[in-house]
């Protein structure tokens, strides 16, 4: 699991490395998690990308759903609370891209992830 502390960051490891999955808050420094989830988007339309916020409005959830993303943690959470959005996010988005689909395992674990 990778955590980094900007949207830039996170789009600049989406560029030389491969993700089963991406967390992104709304506040966020240098570059809101919307425009961030857009860009990781934009990259690889297949990783699921999960919003986490305390501000998540029905406005803000249609805006995210118009990109492609319907997985969201509302803070505070719980850990089981984020690891149940997480599980749907995962098995809503398949296999990811480097699962061996011949020995149905991984082939190496990979993750990225932002959390404030």
């Amino acid at each position: 699991m990778e955590s980094v502390d900007a949207p830039p960051d996170t789009v600049a490891s989406l560029l030389v490395k491969q993700y089963d999955f991406l967390t992104v808050d709304l506040g966020m420094p240098e570059m809101d998690g919307t425009d961030g989830a857009e860009l990781a988007r934009e990259l690889d339309s297949r990783i699921p990308i999960v919003v986490i916020s305390g501000f998540l409005t029905p406005g803000v959830k249609e805006r995210f759903r118009e990109m492609g993303i319907q997985h969201f943690g509302a803070k505070p959470f719980r850990s089981k609370e984020f690891i149940l959005v997480l599980g749907e996010a995962l098995v809503g988005a398949g296999p990811p891209p480097n699962y061996d689909m011949q020995k149905r395992a991984p082939l190496a674990p990979s993750f990225a992830c932002h959390l404030p």
